[in-house]
């Protein structure tokens, strides 16, 4: 699963996809005493795929301005750092993965454009030589030619690296290191140009000056924070030189600084205490801006003439507008958002790219209420599609279902508005041909509808319900394999038995070999599961007790002994309650105490390999009555459908309708109840008043005499 959505056509020869409502009708499941002799005439082409992000990003940086932008225009890519050590090039204008770049080994922690079509990134991980430093891995990649470069850097083990920060020119970039000297490199030829002196500063916070008013010279100026004195510094660098500023007087005004930026002539500064100061530096002035008192995480100033200021904290991020002192936007959480902001950049001065803690890059504008990047704005690339409201859903599923009582006319609904009978038009205009002949014909049963209905809204769980339903009550004998221990003992062997068979032919390990032994060994076939236990081989670590339990298997087929039974019992029950639960139902098995075993299963919440083994040993009435128990489970803890599916699995079809009335799902339990010959008449009253009540609630007018009975 690395979030890649792929676009496939599934081809037939000599018929067209267009005929069939579903994959399933197309390819309905086939049965062969051996299926690898099964012969498919179908293609599965792919024609299409769409790029994703494969882990959450931690960090983001909006590609740099280029000469071919005009003033205002939004910077349309922007490169993000996965937790997964991937680098994603993003066009936010299309909302498309345009790269994806397997960089580092661990999470990405920093990212900067070196130009505009490549990037520093940075990550770290624990030496392995002290576990109290760190390895910094710093990457140069070129997203045209694909090209990697590792910095050259001497340390092996050394104190994190914070930040990275490159100039404005783009010529020479900074790594700034925990506790330690700043380095300064030469971006054309990624080389060290200089280390600062032991008695240089430590470095907590640092940004370089960006200036919109006037064109860049070869003088550069950087500021930043001292970790220690708290003190704020101005250096100028040219070149290899760097030459001391002058040093802003932050005591009494700011407390430990955390995050500096600095353009035109305004530097903003927030530290750890929440507190945010704004210093004119022309005048020598400086003002506060009151936010929520969180430790500030970054501060950055729009991409033009600074007239806005994004303030990002533990709790919050902010939008200023420093022109008139307001705040112009803000989002706070967890409280009114379930997700956090990591990381922002300004794409213009009139939007922002946010990488937030649920994986998704939102691309928002400075009130943080709106997002530009709408579907109508493609209406050329995209194609109807037959989407509804939840609610309308709802409401679809009871009218195509009940159409035949309830009429053809959506204007007399009081639910609905004008705008609502569109969309379920637009909607039933999407149905193939064949579906609405199907829904709309009187010999469609109410539970053929809603199988229908079910296949239409993508209903998975439902759709398998209906199919295990017609299987049952209407004796359709063709029934996939992913129904193992749902259907008959026969069946149900069988399919596992399929199932197996393929499993076998492709495995490629010993534990592979000893999980199939085992499951061969609980669906009786002792044989086959001693033969596969002896093929293990010498080398592996398990292989005598393998061969040991081969042996066992091979004297247990004679159980006729009751000291026998007994003594594997204790041993079994000796090994569950000692952590080790496969070995002792593998034992109980092998003594002939299947129903124990279930049991045993079924204490530890292994419902469904409990049922999978009642359903290949044990008789129809204990195997009815543990599956009765396995769904009374499902629905105590709010699993509906597979609750129902369990039980018309056992032909218990008046539970199932029961079960559906507790969930308060009367058309469900209508639809079931339609396949039922008896349904005792105290059932049917209530079933019907419900289904009356809950139609009525929908907007529907019920016709006095409607019944489904």
């Amino acid at each position: 699963m690395d979030g890649r959505i792929f676009q496939l056509e599934f081809r037939q020869n000599g018929s067209k996809f267009e005929e069939y409502d579903s994959i399933s009708d197309m390819l309905p499941p086939l049965r062969s005493s051996n299926p690898f002799e099964l012969k498919f005439n179908y293609r599965l082409l792919p024609t299409g795929m769409i790029g994703d992000m494969t882990s959450s990003s931690r960090v983001i940086r909006a590609c740099p301005k280029t000469e071919r932008q005009s003033e205002g225009q939004p910077n349309q890519f922007v490169a993000a750092g996965g937790k997964n050590g991937s680098v994603y090039l993003l066009n936010v204008s299309t909302g498309i993965v345009e790269k994806e770049m397997s960089v580092h080994n661990n999470p990405i922690l920093g990212i900067e454009w070196t130009s505009d079509q490549s990037i520093l990134s940075y990550s770290q991980s624990l030496s392995s030589s002290n576990p109290s430093r760190f390895k910094n891995e710093i990457v140069y990649t070129h997203f045209e030619n694909g090209e990697h470069l590792p910095l050259k850097r001497e340390a092996d083990s050394e104190p994190p690296v914070i930040m990275i920060r490159i100039s404005p020119s783009r010529k020479v970039f900074i790594i700034v290191i925990k506790d330690s000297p700043i380095e300064l490199w030469d971006t054309i030829s990624l080389t060290l140009i200089r280390v600062m002196p032991k008695m240089f500063p430590p470095v907590a916070s640092l940004e370089w000056h960006s200036n919109s008013k006037v064109k860049f010279s070869g003088k550069e100026k950087v500021i930043f924070a001292d970790g220690e004195s708290q003190k704020v510094y101005v250096m100028s660098i040219e070149g290899s030189i760097l030459s001391e500023g002058k040093t802003l007087p932050t005591k009494g005004i700011v407390g430990k600084v955390s995050c500096v930026c600095w353009k035109n002539d305004l530097v903003v500064m927030g530290d750890v205490e929440g507190n945010v100061i704004v210093w004119d530096t022309k005048n020598g002035i400086y003002k506060r801006i009151e936010i929520q008192k969180s430790p500030v995480k970054k501060v950055m100033f729009d991409n033009e003439q600074a007239k806005r200021l994004a303030i990002l904290t533990t709790n919050n991020l902010e939008i200023w507008d420093l022109s008139q002192d307001l705040l112009y936007g803000q989002c706070q959480w967890p409280m009114k958002y379930s997700v956090r902001v990591r990381d922002f950049d300004w794409l213009s001065s009139n939007a922002l790219a946010m990488a937030c803690s649920d994986g998704v890059i939102r691309v928002t504008d400075p009130s943080l209420k709106t997002n530009p990047s709408l579907l109508i704005n493609y209406p050329g690339q995209l194609r109807s599609v037959g989407a509804i409201p939840w609610l309308l859903r709802e409401f679809l599923k009871r009218w195509l279902i009940f159409r035949k009582y309830l009429g053809e006319d959506l204007s007399v609904v009081s639910s609905l508005e004008p705008s609502h009978i569109s969309i379920l038009n637009r909607f039933w205009d999407g149905i193939q041909d064949s579906t609405k002949k199907k829904l709309l014909s009187e010999s469609t049963t109410l539970a053929e509808k809603a199988y229908l209905v079910s296949k239409l809204f993508g209903s998975v769980e439902e759709v398998d319900l209906w199919t295990l339903a017609f299987h049952y009550i209407k004796g359709q004998p063709q029934i996939d394999v992913n129904f193992d221990y749902l259907t008959d003992q026969q069946l149900s062997k069988s399919h596992m038995m399929e199932k197996l068979q393929l499993y076998e032919s492709r495995r490629s390990n010993s534990e592979q070999t000893r999980r199939i032994a085992r499951d061969f060994l609980m669906l009786g076939e002792t044989g086959k599961a001693a033969s596969l236990l002896l093929d293990i081989s010498q080398s592996e670590p398990s292989f005598y007790q393998d061969h040991l339990l081969a042996c066992l298997i091979s004297l247990a087929e004679d159980r006729t002994s009751e000291k026998f039974s007994s003594t594997i019992k204790l041993v079994a029950t000796s090994l569950m309650t000692g952590g080790k639960l496969w070995e002792g139902i593998e034992l109980l098995v092998l003594a002939g105490r299947t129903s124990d075993a279930c049991n045993y299963l079924q204490s530890s919440g292994k419902w469904p390999e409990s049922a999978r083994i009642a359903r290949a040993s044990l008789d129809k009435e204990r195997t009815t009555e543990l599956m009765r128990k396995w769904a009374e489970y499902l629905f105590q803890n709010k699993n509906k459908i597979a609750s129902i599916q369990v039980l018309v699995s056992v032909c218990d079809m008046v539970s199932a309708v029961e079960y559906a009335m507790m969930s308060q799902d009367p058309v469900l339990a209508g639809c079931i109840a339609s396949l039922v010959t008896e349904v005792p008449e105290n059932l049917q009253n209530s079933l019907m008043q419900s289904l009356k009540n809950d139609l009525s609630k929908s907007g529907f007018k019920v016709p006095m005499d409607f019944s489904i009975f």
